[in-house]
């Protein structure tokens, strides 16, 4: 049975737990009704058992909510209260519709008994419903119930107000006695009195001392029973001295595992009777582990029997945990220092925190851009298996955008967690896994995680600790990464697009990368050393020292210059000088980066040629469209069948421009759509046939098309491949003579099918067949050319059939004319018949 419990008081909680899990139920344990409420939207549960008296929201109110959700009305409820005991509190619970009302304390067979018997009752029948659901009314019955308590702890506050009252009048009335006593004394002793007084004062001393050290002072009698309890061990350990009289100190403070160890050891220290000192692990109230250094006395009677031994304890806990963090820390500092790999830096650091914390395995995790976590260092006894579970743990917790990256602890002290993380972890030791980001840069670039035999949930100075460590590892990390960036941006200058030099203030060059080279024809090695304004670079006998001048007096200089390579010849180059600075401003180097240009040259001739295309393309039909808009707009002279022809001259030279400015828009989305290609099956042949009846009907000539015999079945998409086509068929009519012939050959081709489209043309010069598939290229770009068009539709033919995998060139054929190959990869079918 899934049991919901709801419990602010942690050890009654734990205890509940236990006495629940030990009956075979599944229970999910919280503090508060905020919480209880959040339980149930990702768990379902079959019985809520909830305390009264909690913080944010007490148990009448989770009643009462619970009881109004309509998914939870019938899942039935048991009161446990040590508050809310009396019979009208009981009453009100009934109303609010509890099925079960229990007083604390409360044994083990009386809970299980009760969640039994309302379990059946509820499986035979519904669970109980609100008596009540007058919300007004329930509210003042609430109200009733918190005033009448609040009344009963008023009333048992001014009782021990007057229990106060009356022990501070018998201790005046005692001062009195014993003051008088004291002056008795004094005036009969005389000298003694000074002797009194200095002891007193000793005494109050002490007592201050005792009163205000942070010091846990602890004794306790022959079977292990608190007697004394200091102040300071109030303040270390969170319990009061009165609920820890006559208590076993063993049993309260120690791990469960460890209570009949502690209470050996006890009983040894007492038999030997010696003083001794050790440091000890104690759990104090708030479920926190805390290292104490003890030094123990053994306390004896008048005849010299041992009754009981006396403690006193420091809390050394965040020393021993700093201390092992800056050893940790030591260690990466030494590896930064000496220059070791990253893998041995991580290996030695996971090594040292496993000592230092105690931690049965270590593991330290990067991120990588592709796997996401990868193991980079382990230390311990974890099973390889293990790693990649935990591996993904990690990667999903850290690496979720919505959640901080703080440390965090997986708790496995309950039944099953610990079932789950002993598989996980290969390891049935394994009771906590503490998670630590690896933090650099504002970034998490990984984790480590530790695996204890301890709970480690409330360390939190351990976790502070080892989250310090987690960070210094991300600095380490950080200085790593920082030289291997400095090899790469040295690798990046050397490699970078443009020629790069360095000189000193005085010319002499100190440095020049690989493209330089491939710019200049000169090696690194036969210009480092030499002056910039030698005659190997160019620079001194085409006279720019004055632009060398302006840079070392600290300008910056952009521009163009006329330099010489090895070969002697003369290219263009664009140039940035800038000079490098020192702290006081001088002028200590000098940064050239350089780059060829006359592709620059060549790219403004082609944009300059085809703004002057385009303008001319537009402004012929625009020309025309103005000439008949003038001639309508005149009404002189224009007949019926004048007013037609110019009507349909403006229809057809706006559907001119419309197409051609389409064209262009139109680029940048049939761009984006290769990468989102719908292909099917299709006959290609079919496709070409199609294609080329219709291109001869639209233009007039003769298109003779040879089909393969084959099969010609192709994956493509039909619509691109569609374009590809009626741009090479368009072009190789627009530029074929009247009277002259298209042929088109479909044939397989091995792998491929091979598509050729033939003009009969002028031809394509032998110089510009390189580049005939570049935007914006035509055969004749002048402006006074005979063919319309904007270049590019062979430069989208070509796009299309490569990103199907295909390839497309074009030839000169040996009579005249041009010839277009399309060559595109069989479709899976095809292929498939060919394997069979």
């Amino acid at each position: 049975m899934n049991i919901l419990l709801v419990e602010d008081d942690g050890p009654s909680r734990y205890l509940m737990t236990a006495i629940l899990r030990s009956a075979n139920h599944e229970v999910v344990s919280v503090c508060n009704g905020i919480e209880a409420l959040d339980a149930t939207r990702s768990h379902s549960f079959d019985l809520l058992v909830t305390d009264i008296l909690m913080p944010k929201m007490d148990g009448f109110q989770l009643v009462w909510r619970w009881k109004n959700d309509p998914t939870l009305v019938n899942v039935p409820v048991v009161f446990v209260t040590a508050s809310y005991t009396d019979d009208e509190d009981e009453k009100f619970a009934i109303e609010l519709g509890a099925d079960g009302f229990l007083n604390k304390p409360v044994d083990a067979d009386r809970l299980l008994a009760t969640v039994e018997e309302v379990a059946h009752i509820s499986s035979t029948s519904k669970a109980c419903a609100p008596i009540q659901r007058d919300e007004a009314r329930i509210l003042r019955a609430y109200s009733d119930r918190v005033v009448c308590k609040l009344e009963q702890k008023l009333a048992e506050l001014e009782r021990s107000n007057a229990i106060i009252d009356q022990t501070t009048r018998e201790l005046g009335d005692q001062i009195v006695v014993k003051s008088r006593l004291i002056d008795s004394l004094t005036q009969e002793i005389g000298k003694g009195v000074a002797k009194a007084e200095e002891l007193q004062k000793a005494l109050d001393f002490n007592k201050l001392v005792i009163d205000t050290a942070e010091v846990f002072i602890c004794s306790t009698d022959s079977a292990g029973r608190i007697v004394l309890f200091s102040p300071g061990a109030e303040r270390i350990s969170g319990y009061a001295a009165d609920e820890m009289l006559g208590k076993c100190a063993a049993e309260i403070f120690s791990p469960p595992d460890q209570v009949k160890a502690r209470k050996i050891m006890d009983e040894a220290i007492m038999a030997d009777g010696l003083p001794v000192s050790y440091s000890e692990a104690w759990v104090m109230n708030s479920g926190v582990m805390k290292i104490l250094r003890w030094s123990v006395s053994v306390i004896k009677d008048a005849h010299g029997s041992p009754i009981g031994v006396i403690r006193f304890g420091i809390d050394v806990t965040e020393q021993l945990y700093v201390r092992g963090a800056e050893r940790v820390m030591s260690i990466l500092d030494v590896s930064i220092l000496q220059s070791s790999s990253l893998a041995e830096m991580l290996h030695s650091a996971s090594d040292q925190i496993a000592h230092e914390f105690k931690m049965g395995s270590v593991l330290i995790m990067l991120f990588d851009e592709k796997d996401g976590l990868e193991l980079t260092a382990a230390t311990g006894r974890l099973s390889p298996k293990a790693t990649k579970p935990l591996l993904d743990f990690a990667c999903t917790r850290f690496a979720d955008d919505g959640m901080p990256p703080v440390a965090f602890v997986v708790d496995l002290c309950d039944s099953q967690a610990r079932s789950e993380w002993q598989v996980l972890a290969q390891d049935p030791n394994v009771r906590s896994a503490v998670f630590c980001p690896i933090k650099a840069e504002n970034r998490v670039k990984g984790c480590l995680i530790a695996l204890s035999d301890f709970n480690e949930t409330a360390a939190d100075m351990k976790i502070q600790s080892m989250e310090a460590v987690a960070c210094r590892v991300g600095a380490a990390l950080s200085v790593a990464e920082t030289r291997e960036k400095v090899l790469l941006q040295s690798a990046a200058l050397d490699w970078a697009g443009n020629a790069i030099l360095i000189t000193d203030a005085y010319g002499k060059i100190i440095w020049a990368n690989t493209v330089h080279r491939e710019m200049t024809g000169y090696f690194a090695s036969e210009v480092i050393g030499t002056e910039l304004f030698s005659t190997g670079q160019g620079y001194a006998e085409l006279g720019y020292r004055d632009v060398w001048n302006s840079v070392v007096g600290g300008k910056r200089w952009q521009g163009e210059l006329l330099n010489k390579d090895r070969s002697g010849r003369e290219y263009l180059e664009s140039v940035t000088i800038s000079p490098v600075f020192d702290g006081a401003g001088k002028v200590v180097s000098v940064v050239i980066v350089k780059s060829d240009a006359s592709k620059s040259l060549k790219f403004e001739r082609l944009r300059s040629d085809f703004v002057s295309m385009v303008s001319h393309e537009l402004r012929t039909p625009l020309t025309k469209i103005i000439g008949y808009s003038d001639l309508l707009e005149s009404k002189i002279g224009v007949d019926h069948e004048q007013y037609d022809t110019a009507v349909a001259a403006i229809r057809q030279n706006a559907a001119t421009m419309h197409h051609m400015i389409e064209k262009l828009l139109s680029v940048t989305q049939l761009m984006a759509g290769l990468d989102d290609l719908k292909s099917r099956t299709v006959d290609i042949c079919k496709l070409v046939d199609q294609m080329s009846t219709g291109a001869a009907a639209e233009s007039g000539r003769r298109v003779d098309v040879a089909l393969s015999a084959e099969a010609c079945e192709l994956d493509v998409d039909p619509e691109f491949i569609g374009r590809a086509l009626g741009n090479i068929l368009d072009n190789a009519l627009k530029y074929s003579p009247e009277g002259s012939t298209v042929s088109v050959t479909v044939e397989r081709a091995g792998s491929h099918m091979s598509i050729s489209v033939a003009d009969e043309g002028a031809g394509i010069d032998e110089d510009r067949l390189e580049e005939i598939f570049e935007p914006f290229i035509q055969a004749d770009m002048s402006s006074t050319r005979d063919h319309g068009g904007i270049g590019l539709g062979l430069f989208l033919a070509k796009r299309f059939v490569e990103a199907h995998g295909g390839e497309i060139e074009v030839r000169r054929r040996v009579e005249h004319g041009s010839v277009f190959d399309i060559r595109l990869p069989l479709g899976k079918h095809m292929l498939e018949c060919d394997e069979e």
